[in-house]
């Protein structure tokens, strides 16, 4: 995820842009450098690492963070060599570029086992720990990083002393790294524990809930929403992932009053620091809490704001044909077929082979009298589906009252050899053969 950046950063975008470098103190020229690499512009992290070093020759913060980017930037050797010549290289911070330059060169294991060791040793602490993987997660092999992310949680729990606020902090963050990984059922345990010591981490709190809804482990997602919400009765994520849960479980009522707070913060009228989306999540969860908004009020009745909220989502998502359809079937209550006409067809351009939308068409078209227009509709399902009974009925019924003779004949018979042994199909058979003169057929049917 990226973070929220600096305002050295943006001051320094200023001067790129007027071609000059004012004159910035070592920390903010590291927050600039980190800036950057959070972008993944390893070039221009570089550049600014030269123009911070010559601002301040020979400092070795700097000269570290030099070594950090060369890792990003794959180039090792070099990396290692001005490592080794960094009196810091031992600190916790040169430990953690070393860490990633024995990952990406050598024996994962071997690298992580050596970090694990210096942590239980009291070389770095669980959070300078956690620090290092952070950092350089993204260059990682999960599965590799998975699995000491679990043994680090675990010697934090039963190293002998009772975890503080920090060891707390330390076991969110390998939670939320190992959910990071996709290993959200690892991540579960992890990020209780760290609950258990403290109940008032958002962040936890957030990440636990992802993982829970995400597993689909929705009677402990509700029960965690439900204690989220007594810390921080606002969060737009704990009200969304209640009012989806609600909504499953067809308490329509409920899922409104936990919808319209997450709509809130989708609409910009509520704002939360401490949400820890990333642009994409925010917009997906969006997107659903109209969709679930819209299905929920249709459901008790509120038809106005049940449009309302497919209206927005279609302005959003434009190729969205279920919204489109949504609107039809609400033009269609309201007596506006015409409108309710071109909405079902504007779903049928997004998703022209949807068997719902092609039957609702259908329906609309007779109930507008337009047969010869309804009677092509159910062509298309037959299309779609040759093998289903009540299409070819519906065809040969229409082909029928239409005059379409041919066609009729062709759907009953097609219908006849889809059903030979269904008593009710052979019945309506012999009725049809009856009913045109066909004695040859009649003699067949009764054989």
């Amino acid at each position: 995820m990226k973070h929220r950046k600096s305002r050295a950063y943006y001051q320094y975008m200023l001067d790129l842009c007027d071609k000059k470098v004012s004159y910035y103190s070592t920390d903010d020229m590291a927050q600039i450098i980190y800036d950057l690499l959070d972008d993944g512009d390893t070039t221009e992290a570089m550049a600014a690492c030269q123009k911070g070093l010559d601002q301040h020759p020979g400092d070795e913060y700097l000269e570290l963070i030099e070594a950090k980017i060369l890792v990003h930037m794959h180039r090792y050797g070099e990396a290692k060599q001005l490592l080794r010549d960094n009196p810091d290289e031992e600190s916790p911070f040169g430990i953690g570029i070393q860490f990633g330059i024995d990952v990406a060169t050598g024996d994962q294991d071997a690298a992580f086992a050596s970090l694990h060791q210096m942590m239980t040793q009291g070389t770095i602490t669980p959070m300078e720990w956690v620090d290092i993987v952070d950092e350089l997660f993204d260059t990682l092999p999960h599965d590799t990083t998975a699995i000491y992310l679990q043994q680090a949680a675990e010697w934090i729990v039963d190293r002998g002393q009772k975890p503080d606020e920090q060891d707390a902090e330390a076991l969110g963050r390998i939670g939320a790294l190992l959910m990071d990984s996709g290993c959200h059922q690892q991540a579960v345990p992890v990020l209780e524990r760290a609950l258990d010591v403290d109940a008032y981490d958002i962040y936890s709190w957030q990440d636990l809930i992802r993982c829970q809804f995400d597993l689909q482990r929705y009677d402990e997602c509700r029960q965690s929403c439900e204690m989220g919400l007594a810390v921080d009765p606002s969060n737009p994520l704990f009200h969304f992932a209640l009012g989806y849960i609600l909504f499953q479980n067809n308490d329509n009522a409920g899922a409104i009053e936990h919808l319209e707070q997450a709509r809130q913060y989708a609409e910009g009228k509520l704002q939360h620091e401490e949400l820890n989306l990333d642009r994409q999540e925010v917009d997906q969860q969006t997107n659903i809490t109209y969709e679930l908004l819209g299905n929920a009020y249709y459901a008790i009745g509120q038809n106005d704001k049940a449009r309302e909220c497919y209206e927005v989502l279609v302005h959003r998502i434009p190729n969205f044909a279920e919204g489109y359809y949504r609107l039809s079937m609400l033009d269609v209550e309201k007596g506006d077929l015409p409108t309710s006409l071109q909405r079902i067809d504007k779903a049928l351009q997004i998703d022209p082979d949807n068997v719902t939308y092609v039957t609702f068409r259908v329906t609309i078209l007779t109930d507008m009298q337009c047969y010869e227009d309804a009677l092509s509709g159910i062509s298309r399902l037959v299309e779609l589906d040759p093998k289903s009974k009540t299409y070819l009925l519906a065809k040969a019924e229409m082909s029928l009252s239409l005059k379409h003779y041919d066609e009729a004949d062709a759907a009953y018979r097609s219908l006849l050899k889809l059903k030979p042994k269904d008593s009710a199909t052979r019945e309506m058979m012999r009725a049809y053969f009856e009913s045109i003169g066909d004695e040859e057929a009649l003699k067949k049917l009764k054989s």
